[in-house]
């Protein structure tokens, strides 16, 4: 990965023997490792006003915030056309990680009732290749692993998001249980070449009837859909569709009660896909 840092704007007028360092930051502040370094033997006899610095993104982490660009260099030897005589000159900017900023489970809709789609938000802009074994979907009940032809992905450039659907599963849904979601590192890569460093991992509860994603179908869920059914069509929220029909009425609420006390731990595991 490169960084290319633009020298002609920080008021240095003429130098020799100046080092550029660039150091990673973490979340309070604290500066973190050396990630990349190059000398200019002469910032006079440069063509160009910037200077490129191989970065190592091996050694970013999760906590990697910023960079730090300082230069170093000898005061005798250094020429500034502005009235800072420190040693050295520091520029926070921002780094090039490509990180997931947050995660979504039926596209935002409150409901786990059943479970169509995973989605990932980035906060890079985002290459279009992704490929759907990139997902690793696992049932805690089972061990059972979704194969990846009963999948599909999407990649939206703008919001920056990559989607999971299952159109190969009965009803497009994960049957009901306990999953856990691993986003692999690698999988991901935004426009710049930058890929994801680290696995992303969600855990969830799939519940017949629950409205309100607690992992349980009880007399909240009921209460939830009843309210939503009383106001008007365009009113309701599509979080008690729990029935999974595209419409928030009467037949949603009689789900509930048909799957009255139930959760995803208690509900014996079905198979995952039909023998």
């Amino acid at each position: 990965m490169r960084l290319d840092v633009d020298v002609q704007n920080l008021g240095i007028a003429k130098a020799q023997g100046v080092v550029v360092e660039v150091f990673a930051i973490g979340a309070v502040g604290k500066l973190g490792p050396l990630v990349g370094r190059a000398v200019l033997a002469n910032l006079a006899a440069l063509d160009t006003a910037t200077v490129a610095v191989t970065l190592d993104t091996g050694k970013f982490d999760s906590t990697t915030q910023a960079l730090s660009v300082v230069l170093d260099r000898a005061e005798r030897i250094l020429e500034r056309n502005d009235r800072n005589n420190s040693a050295s000159l520091r520029i926070a900017v921002l780094p090039p990680i490509l990180q997931v900023t947050n995660s979504l489970l039926n596209g935002g809709s409150r409901q786990l009732s059943s479970l169509t789609s995973v989605s990932f938000n980035f906060n890079r802009d985002l290459r279009t290749n992704v490929a759907v074994s990139g997902l690793v979907v696992t049932s805690l009940n089972t061990g059972e692993i979704i194969p990846t032809q009963l999948m599909a992905v999407e990649v939206n450039v703008m919001p920056r998001r990559v989607t999971w659907t299952f159109p190969g599963l009965p009803g497009a849904s994960l049957v009901p249980g306990e999953y856990e979601v691993r986003l692999k590192a690698r999988s991901v890569t935004d426009t710049a070449g930058n890929v994801l460093t680290r696995d992303e991992v969600i855990r969830f509860k799939v519940t017949p009837g629950d409205a309100t994603a607690d992992g349980r179908t009880n007399e909240l869920d009921y209460l939830f859909v009843w309210r939503q059914i009383r106001k008007l069509e365009n009113q309701r929220d599509r979080s008690a569709d729990v029935n999974g029909d595209g419409k928030v009425d009467a037949a949603d609420l009689e789900w509930v009660k048909r799957n009255f006390g139930s959760s995803g731990a208690e509900r014996p595991a079905a198979p995952l896909v039909n023998p």
